[in-house]
């Protein structure tokens, strides 16, 4: 287990993240502190992530693969979070 792993169980515990649809919308109103998306998820997902961080200047990383997130979560399949704590968010940072 990966400190980054370790922090995103938290943002889920003190909920937090957000992941799936409501990612692209709190992405839009510039809510995460930072977007936190697998290696191995698909180029459409990928791209389309990144282009809106960068629109709407949300901070990214991009973390080893879809198992580390899924797991640190809890839920199947999840290839993107978005943390909404400022202080989790820069020890993932300092971490990655």
């Amino acid at each position: 287990m990966s400190k980054v792993h370790d922090l995103i169980g938290i943002a889920r515990r003190a909920n937090k993240l957000v992941y799936g649809d409501a990612l692209h919308r709190s992405i839009r109103k510039q809510q995460p502190a930072l977007v936190v998306i697998a290696s191995d998820a698909s180029l459409r997902t990928t791209k389309h992530l990144l282009s809106q961080c960068d629109y709407y200047m949300v901070p990214y990383i991009i973390v080893e693969n879809t198992g580390l997130i899924s797991q640190a979560i809890g839920k199947a399949n999840v290839k993107a979070v978005g943390i909404n704590e400022q202080g989790i968010a820069k020890e993932i940072l300092k971490n990655k």
